[in-house]
Formats: C-alpha cells, sequence, structure tokens
C-alpha cells in the first residue's frame, strides 16, 4: 500500500490535469485478458485525480458519464452519473470523514514519513457500481488495477512532454481518426515485463455495447403455462425508474438507489401494480417476479413502456407470456402518475 501512496503523490505533482481534459482517454493493460479505461480529472479545476473504467462495462459506463443526454433515459445529471461503475482516485480534504480510520492513520504516517503535504491533497480511493455509493479498495486485484493504472498515467505524462498529443493517438471526443486507414484509435498503455518500462501502441476506440444490466429472464415455467392459457384483457403503462432517496439494508452494507417498477391503466393515472427493488440483477429479478404474481390472476393483453430499461426489464417476460410489449416515448396518464407518487413519496420521506 505504501508504494500506492507514492504513487499517487507522485501522480499529483505531474498535474497531468493541465494537459488532458477528462475526455482525452487511453486504455491501459491491465492484465492481458483484460484492459481499463483511464479519464484525467482536474480540468475543471474542482476534483484533480483519476478515473479507472474496467473492460467493456467500464467503458459503456464511461459513455453514460460523458454523455448523459443520450444515455440518460430520461434521468437527471446526477442519477446517470449514479447509472456508471468505475474505480477513482481523488484528491480532497484530510478530514474526508468517509475514508476509514486505519486508511487516513496509514496515509498520514507514510506522509509523515516521506515529507508529502496532507492538506488539500489527501487522496481517497474508491470504487463505484452502478446505482450504488462509493465504497473504498479494499481487495488485492482492485489496488494492482489502481497501480498500473498510475503507472500507465505516469508514462503518459513523460511521452506527451516528448511527443505530443496528437502522435500518441489522443484527440478531443475519444479518439483520432487515422488518415490511413479511417480507424479511430485511441492510445493503449501496455506495461512491459521489466515492470518499469511500456509499451504505447493504438487501439479501435470501442463501439457502445449492450445495457445488460436490465436484460432479466423470466423462466419460472409455472407462471409462463398460465399466462400461456389466458386472454388478455386489458392494457398497463409502465415505466422502471430510479427513486429520490438511497436505503442501505444493514449498517456495513453500501447505500443504493433503488428501482421502481410502476403501472397504471393505459389511457389513465390510476396505479394497479408497483414493485421496489435493489438494483442489481437479483433485485430486479425478485422485482420481476413480484409483478408477475400481481398479474397472475389477470393477464394484460398489452405493455406499454417509454424508456429503455422498463423495455430491457419486461421484454423476456412478455415475450414467453404471450403479452405485447410496445415501446411508446411519450405516455401522458403514466407521467402524471410518476409524478405524483414521486411527490407523495417525498412528502412522506420528510415527515
Amino acid at each position: 500500500m505504501e508504494e500506492i501512496i507514492d504513487l499517487i503523490y507522485h501522480f499529483r505533482s505531474e498535474a497531468l490535469w493541465e494537459v488532458l481534459a477528462n475526455n482525452d482517454i487511453f486504455a491501459v493493460q491491465l492484465a492481458p485478458d483484460r484492459i481499463g479505461y483511464v479519464s484525467i480529472l482536474g480540468g475543471g479545476r474542482q476534483t484533480y485525480g483519476l478515473v479507472l473504467y474496467k473492460g467493456e462495462d467500464g467503458w459503456n459506463s464511461l459513455l453514460r458519464a460523458q454523455d448523459w443526454e443520450e444515455y440518460s433515459d430520461g434521468e437527471d445529471r446526477f442519477m446517470t452519473y449514479m447509472s456508471s461503475g468505475f474505480e477513482c482516485l481523488t484528491f480532497g480534504s484530510a478530514s474526508d470523514s468517509k475514508a476509514p480510520s486505519s486508511f487516513k492513520t496509514m496515509v498520514r504516517g507514510r506522509c509523515k514519513a516521506m515529507g508529502y503535504p496532507i492538506n488539500g491533497c489527501f487522496p481517497s480511493i474508491y470504487r463505484k457500481e452502478r446505482y450504488f455509493y462509493n465504497k473504498y479498495l479494499t481487495t488485492e486485484e482492485e489496488m494492482a488495477d489502481l497501480r498500473t493504472a498510475l503507472l500507465c498515467a505516469l508514462s503518459i505524462s513523460q511521452l506527451i512532454t516528448h511527443v505530443g498529443l496528437a502522435k500518441l493517438g489522443f484527440y478531443p471526443g475519444m479518439g483520432i481518426v487515422d488518415q490511413d486507414t479511417q480507424r479511430q484509435v485511441m492510445p493503449l498503455v501496455t506495461p512491459l515485463e521489466e515492470g518499469d518500462e511500456f509499451r504505447v501502441s493504438q487501439i479501435d476506440v470501442p463501439l457502445p455495447g449492450e445495457d445488460t444490466l436490465f436484460d432479466i429472464p423470466f423462466n419460472d415455467t409455472k407462471k409462463i403455462a398460465k399466462f400461456r392459457k389466458m386472454e388478455g384483457t386489458f392494457g398497463i403503462d409502465c415505466r422502471l425508474f430510479p427513486m429520490d432517496y438511497s436505503i442501505q439494508d444493514n449498517k456495513n452494507d453500501t447505500p443504493y438507489i433503488p428501482f421502481m417498477l410502476f403501472g397504471v391503466s393505459s389511457g389513465d393515472s390510476f396505479p394497479i401494480m408497483y414493485s421496489q427493488g435493489k438494483p442489481d440483477k437479483e433485485g430486479l429479478g425478485k422485482m420481476l417476479d413480484e409483478i408477475s404474481g400481481i398479474l397472475a390472476n389477470d393477464k394484460p393483453q398489452v405493455i406499454r413502456v417509454d424508456n429503455r430499461k422498463t423495455y430491457s426489464l419486461l421484454k423476456d417476460f412478455c415475450r414467453k407470456c404471450g403479452i405485447r410489449l410496445a415501446y411508446t416515448p411519450k405516455l401522458e396518464g403514466l407521467e402524471e402518475a410518476v409524478t405524483l407518487f414521486r411527490n407523495m413519496s417525498k412528502y412522506m420521506d420528510d415527515m
């Protein structure tokens, strides 16, 4: 851990944020079969540090963070930030109350021994899963990945000084178009076996991937058979959305933003079903199972949804149970009902 602290303060002294904006992304080879994507924080003079997005899921999280309006599904900027998953190093106040006391003690001891400044640049090292709040890094793999990202960032800092941004493949907007091949590329930094040497090459900028968090299979064969025998008699307008509060199940658990699956009779604002759950595969699966139970004796003919998350969640359930699923961007009755439900929830929370 002391090596990590030394690298953190070396990274801070380089002030890479003076050269790279947060959308000047470069890739790092974390392991032979794993790639991460690094964004440098500090250009806005508010938060200084480094963010590491891992693999395909990390890349898609980065896209959500960079182009939040495109990927927001109608959510605000804060909730779109919460939809990102990453590991992050930032510098903040030494009084950071969220850091574990053992971590603070260790950092202060190392800083005193090495003469590093503390005030205004105390490191905060954490991981954030989608729709969960920050959790400090604890595993060996997390620390090893952060070490690799820091070493690669320091090597990039030296190369920028000697050869410049363009030759390395940096260009605003996450990648530069190679004039010979017309490929959109970004720098890839690979640590060599010697440990203190690095190779910089270029890789294609990854295409956006599918968001699979909300793709939940429905495999309750008894319910499926029952639904297939029933005739649909009405329509439901439905939306899956994050609530405006957080939940912490147990004292040592990480708080999270719960999701609500909410449905009204098509064409009006009368609620007929709702279910709240945790924003992970298990929690969303339980939510889907609860909704299938609510509808077990009165099958809808069609379920209309107005965002991509809801469509993904209900897709397999509707297909297997013989219910038509329709994407309709504007459902006025549903919008009114969701707004009323949110306001009532906020009122009850404030009491």
